[in-house]
């Protein structure tokens, strides 16, 4: 049965134009036939992920394993970097073959230019997070990227909580609002349950609320939801 065609909105040069205002850039994927060629394809766009990546997939009807790995690989890179892959226009079977894969979490995928400034908004307005500590209660707003990258900046700017654990009395609670997160990995959740540990240690009290259904499957599947979203 063939593939039915995407319906997507083909970008002009003004688009890209109004794109890299927005920290992006458009690359154009092209099918790649060996692992030599994947290599240079994953270099090629490690050294410009300094910027968000949005990919043209349009004209791509399947990904064999090796362009999945390479996706997957330059997709790494730019979290690790604090960037974004965007996949563009992805056809009905490529779609199926992220779902398939479990893979939906992990790719942005767009098929018009609303979207892909709708994207690169959000990541520019809620990167940081904010920590807010008032009367006992330490509010934690977590960022859209809990990773390797974001982690130690992160817990510089919540440093305090530390030292307001060692008073004993004054912290009362920590409360951590997640709805801005997207994306979490290993290292998010190691802070996350070196925090809960120390909040539990000193007997102050920690939640999380309003986590998004993308990271709450990285709990599960990491199975530290009962530890870290349960009293």
């Amino acid at each position: 049965m063939p593939d039915n065609p995407v319906v997507f909105q083909k970008l002009e040069q003004s688009d890209r134009k109004a794109l890299e205002t927005l920290g992006a850039i458009v690359e154009r994927f092209q099918t790649l036939e060996s692992e030599p060629a994947a290599r240079e394809f994953v270099t090629y766009l490690e050294k410009r992920a300094v910027q968000n990546i949005i990919l043209d997939i349009h004209s791509v009807p399947w990904f064999d394993s090796l362009e999945l790995g390479a996706l997957l690989e330059v997709n790494k890179h730019c979290r690790a970097n604090g960037t974004r892959l965007i996949l563009y226009a992805p056809r009905p079977k490529v779609r199926r073959l992220l779902e398939t894969c479990r893979l939906t979490d992990y790719f942005d995928t767009a098929t018009r230019m609303d979207e892909l400034e709708g994207i690169l908004q959000n990541l520019s307005e809620h990167r940081d997070g904010n920590t807010v500590y008032e009367e006992g209660l330490l509010t934690l707003e977590l960022p859209m990227e809990l990773t390797a990258a974001t982690v130690p900046d992160f817990e510089f700017q919540s440093g305090f909580i530390h030292r307001e654990l060692k008073q004993q009395g004054n912290l009362k609670a920590v409360s951590i609002d997640a709805a801005q997160l997207d994306f979490i990995d290993s290292s998010g959740l190691g802070f996350l349950i070196g925090l809960k540990k120390a909040t539990q240690d000193k007997g102050v009290s920690m939640s999380i609320a309003n986590l998004p259904g993308r990271p709450r499957r990285v709990f599960e599947i990491a199975r530290v939801d009962k530890v870290l979203l349960h009293a």
